[in-house]
């Protein structure tokens, strides 16, 4: 694209009858939409430590929307994995939800997103199961 073309179209979408026509068919924000860890215990005492994630670039590298929810793309990503592995076999998990036992009983969760999420991990396990340090 030139760049007067670029100029053009830069400017025509920042008039007010675009915006009015991507407001009317953008799907409406319905709260943050991002990755999320949750952790969960029952009244039982059962505990569930999940992280959720659509794994993929921004508004996704297809931009192929179904009811407002981006297809995944998440082989762009994961390229040098996939070259690393034989066909059928699943990509290796780079996430790290944690559930610790004592006495066979589940003791402590937790979940953590961001790029981070390794390091904030340990440290926050070292700090409560080493240091008992409280969460």
């Amino acid at each position: 694209m030139k760049k007067e073309s670029a100029g053009l179209l830069w400017r025509k979408m920042h008039e007010p009858a675009w915006e009015k026509m991507v407001s009317s068919i953008w799907p409406k924000d319905k709260g943050p939409n991002h990755s999320a860890g949750v952790v969960a215990v029952d009244g039982q005492g059962n505990i569930a430590a999940v992280l959720h994630s659509i794994n993929a670039y921004y508004w996704g590298n297809t931009g192929i929307f179904v009811d407002g929810i981006s297809i995944p793309d998440t082989a762009s990503l994961a390229q040098s994995q996939i070259a690393r592995i034989k066909p059928g076999d699943r990509l290796p998990e780079g996430t790290n939800p944690v559930i610790v036992l004592k006495n066979d009983k589940p003791y402590l969760a937790s979940s953590c997103v961001g790029s981070g999420l390794h390091q904030a991990t340990m440290s926050n396990l070292i700090n409560v199961l080493d240091f008992g340090m409280d969460l």
